[in-house]
């Protein structure tokens, strides 16, 4: 971060868990993925990050391997955008390595973690994530894309896979 020189606009193309741009905290950013499960849960912690909350404190009990799964087959299912975020988030922190990975028929299949203390944020790390990502532009999109955006005076941070 001290590094980082003032942007007119941040362009994270890989955004992963953004801890990056979340701690750099930009005016302007464009940020990106080709994970469109990774980008709904960004929109739905910036849209709304109370009900990400709600939804996420109902999980935190459930560190065991058979809810581990449970919740996996749910979240393979889909629902509404703050319960999809509120799983993913959870699967993120409770599967093997903190991995995401998709099977040929594009459903998540990693499997359990056995984490004592899985790390999930509450409502205040959520609405401060929420305030930062309003300035932002959340896209699914190819990083060769992203970048043909970028100017003089940009910043952008790549962290490939």
């Amino acid at each position: 971060l001290p590094i980082l020189p003032p942007a007119a606009t941040y362009f994270e193309p890989f955004l992963g868990a953004a801890a990056v741009f979340l701690a750099y905290g930009p005016p302007r950013a464009c940020l990106s993925d080709l994970n469109p499960d990774l980008v709904e849960t960004f929109r739905a912690v910036r849209e709304q990050p109370a009900e990400v909350a709600r939804r996420l404190y109902r999980l935190r009990s459930r560190n065991t391997a058979r809810e581990y799964y449970r919740i996996r087959t749910q979240f393979n299912r889909g629902g509404t955008p703050g319960l999809q975020a509120a799983r993913f988030i959870y699967l993120n922190q409770t599967s093997f390595n903190g991995i995401y990975r998709v099977n040929k028929r594009g459903q998540y299949n990693v499997p359990f973690g056995y984490r004592a203390r899985p790390n999930l944020p509450g409502k205040p790390a959520l609405e401060s994530a929420a305030r930062t990502l309003r300035k932002a532009i959340l896209r699914l999109a190819d990083y060769r894309a992203v970048l043909k955006k970028a100017r003089p005076g940009d910043v952008v941070y790549l962290d490939p896979p």
